[in-house]
This record gives structure tokens, C-alpha cells and sequence, in this order.
């Protein structure tokens, strides 16, 4: 793979990084348990941690590091704004944010197989982010069980 292809993909996962934190961001802003609402606090710290080391590793490489979740994700970040106006209740934030852990896992994995031949950086990256975010879904998990639901 060449170096523009590898700063499109990089690029193209701090884009989901964007999108992921704004739709983390939207949920928490409905929650009323403070436990709940620390704990998305975590995860959007964690989000912003991927945000940074993406930019810096596509500054480094010598490329324009996207600043948000492009048209397509700012598309879906305003539909998805929509929804999150109907839901009213933990335990349906909780809910969704396993669905969205869900499919974000399942990208990032069909991400690293489109992208079998990545720099070590970029494999230590992907790692970081797949660790987290499968750490975020077994929280969330533990949660849901916490909450009943």
C-alpha cells in the first residue's frame, strides 16, 4: 500500500473518531445517572485520545489531518442528532451505546482487513483503538446488567 493510501485510511478513521465522539457526546447530554454520565465522560476522553494520536501520525506522515466527520459523517451525525431527541431514558442511551460499540468494532475490523498492510505505527494504532473500543463495549455491557436492561 502506498503512503496517500494509508493517509486516506488514517484519515478516514479519525473521521469516525469525530463522528463516534459527537454521537457519545449527544447521549451523555440525555443522561441523568452520574455514574452513567462519568463513565461517558471516560469514553470521550478516550475518543479524544484517538483523535490526537490520528492527527498527529497523519501530520507527521505529511498530511492534512481531517478536522471533522466529513459530509457523509456529518449527514449521519445529524440524523442520528434527531434521534437522540427521543430518547429520553438510561437505559435506552445504554442500549444504543452498545449498538454503536457494536458497529464500530465491526468497522474498524473490516477496516484492517481492507487494510492488511499497514506501517507498524499505523498497525499499533489500530490495536490501541480496537482495544478500547472492545473495552468500552464490556463496560457498557456490565453496565446494561447494572441497569437491567
Amino acid at each position: 500500500m502506498n503512503q496517500h493510501a494509508d493517509l486516506e485510511g488514517m484519515n478516514q478513521l479519525l473521521k469516525g473518531s469525530y463522528m463516534g465522539e459527537s454521537i457519545f457526546q449527544d447521549l451523555k447530554e440525555n443522561l441523568k445517572n452520574q455514574k452513567l454520565i462519568s463513565e461517558f465522560e471516560h469514553f470521550l476522553s478516550i475518543f479524544q485520545m484517538h483523535k490526537d494520536y490520528l492527527q498527529s501520525y497523519v501530520e507527521k506522515e505529511g498530511g492534512t489531518p481531517s478536522d471533522d466527520a466529513g459530509v457523509m459523517g456529518s449527514i449521519t451525525d445529524f440524523l442520528f442528532h434527531m434521534k437522540t431527541m427521543t430518547i429520553t431514558s438510561d437505559e435506552e442511551i445504554i442500549s444504543q451505546s452498545i449498538d454503536h460499540m457494536a458497529m464500530a468494532i465491526k468497522a474498524l475490523d473490516e477496516f484492517e482487513k481492507r487494510h492488511s498492510f499497514l506501517e507498524v505505527d499505523e498497525q499499533k494504532i489500530l490495536s490501541m483503538m480496537m482495544h478500547d473500543y472492545r473495552s468500552i463495549y464490556s463496560t457498557l455491557k456490565r453496565i446494561a446488567i447494572e441497569f437491567h436492561v
